[in-house]
């Protein structure tokens, strides 16, 4: 990987072909369509931080079935990115430019991200939060199919981490938040200096929101 622009970033990115992980910004046959549009959703949304800068950096585990895999940006699924007026305000060239995903069964919310977006509109933060994965692909259980989750493997969590610390070298956030124990220590042994805060799901929303508020 070579290269401190989102164009290179984005393209090295598609180019991930991980085992039983789906990569939303590479495929061929019938799906290379929504790949391409997932890629141009994350460029748009990444050059929104580099116009107007970049405060805080939410960097989470991996991207799920129900959003990140769906949308290509991160932290989102297709009901926030159409519905959610504080995204819509923050993000309107994204939002004006995105295109709904066409695969099958496509889902189109995601707990996580609906927790997110919940805390985003309560409290009067300047901007929300570029948020990320330290693991950029969708890690899927084999035996239930491309629409499900799995638990991303520690090799998946190191090697994903390098593509955590190069975005941070060219967003430059002030602060960079962990959130979960995967994202805590993919980014502790890529050397990324970060606040760890729980991770919403299984009951964390609670932790998570005033943990949050804290830092924004």
């Amino acid at each position: 990987m070579s290269g401190l622009t989102i164009s290179a970033f984005i393209r090295d990115l598609r180019r991930l072909d991980w085992p039983q992980t789906s990569n939303p910004y590479h495929a061929e046959g019938p799906i290379r369509k929504p790949a391409n549009l997932r890629a141009e959703h994350l460029r748009i949304y990444l050059e929104s931080f580099l116009e107007r800068g970049c405060k805080v950096m939410l960097i989470a585990e991996a991207f799920g079935y129900r959003g990140g895999r769906v949308t290509g940006v991160p932290l989102t699924s297709e009901r926030i990115i159409l519905e959610n007026e504080r995204f819509r305000r923050e993000f309107p060239r994204l939002a004006t430019a995105y295109t709904p995903c066409c695969e099958v069964d496509a889902p189109q919310g995601e707990a996580t991200a609906s927790i997110v977006w919940k805390l985003l509109e309560q409290v009067s933060v300047g901007q929300a939060p570029l948020c990320w994965n330290v693991v950029p692909a969708h890690p899927y259980n084999e035996e239930r199919g491309i629409w499900s989750n799995r638990p991303p493997k520690q090799s998946e969590v190191t090697a994903g981490a390098i593509f955590a610390k190069r975005l941070i070298a060219i967003m430059k956030p002030e602060i960079v938040v962990a959130v979960g124990r995967h994202a805590e220590r993919g980014l502790a042994e890529a050397g990324i200096t970060a606040i760890a805060v729980r991770h919403p799901s299984n009951g964390g929303a609670r932790q998570f929101t005033n943990q949050m508020q804290d830092i924004l």
